[in-house]
């Protein structure tokens, strides 16, 4: 006899839910067709400036390929880590970098620096939808590009000192709020 009818009909997911009302399992739960709308408006913008940066600065990127590479693979492995908090909540160190990665490259190169490393455990174990996925990093992508714009705009100088701790203050500011 097959399980669904074995209990009722309604299948496991339906037995087994969080208090919160989410299923528990390892399937991610369906989105709202609000949420695949608001995500395609806003990430696709993000996505395009992005490509059409590749595209047309191919030789700059190219040319500091292996350092971008280091940095991008450095905060996916630090938004995999999990710092548990009070509140049950998990917190990635994850800030600290994308604040050089800021300072470092040029605005649209560190964020895609961060759509690509902005990834978390959910993701990596098949529990967060696609467009839940995408939103996240494109969100990841606008903050770090615009914290980069901010602090870029304070400072070209990284012998100034001064000048480079505002800008770092700067761009750590602006990706909180625009996250």
């Amino acid at each position: 006899m097959p399980l669904r009818s074995a209990i009722g009909g309604k299948g496991m997911a339906a037995e087994t839910q969080a208090p919160w009302g989410r299923p528990v399992g390892n399937r991610p739960s369906p989105d709202p067709v609000a949420l695949k709308v608001v995500t395609a408006v806003l990430v696709a913008p993000i996505l395009l400036l992005l490509v059409l940066h590749v595209r047309s600065s191919w030789s700059d990127i190219s040319g500091s390929l292996g350092e971008l590479l280091a940095w991008t693979a450095a905060l996916a492995l630090l938004n995999v880590l999990e710092i548990p908090s009070w509140n049950g909540l998990a917190l990635t160190p994850d800030i600290p970098l994308g604040v050089a990665l800021s300072l470092l490259f040029p605005p649209l190169t560190a964020g895609l620096a961060a759509l690509v490393g902005s990834l978390d455990r959910e993701e990596l174990m098949g529990r967060k939808s696609l467009v839940r996925a995408v939103f996240n990093r494109g969100n990841q992508a606008v903050g770090i590009t615009l914290a980069s714009l901010a602090a870029h705009m304070l400072t070209s100088d990284p012998s100034n000192l001064s000048m480079t701790a505002l800008a770092c203050a700067v761009a750590q500011a602006v990706w909180t709020v625009e996250s």
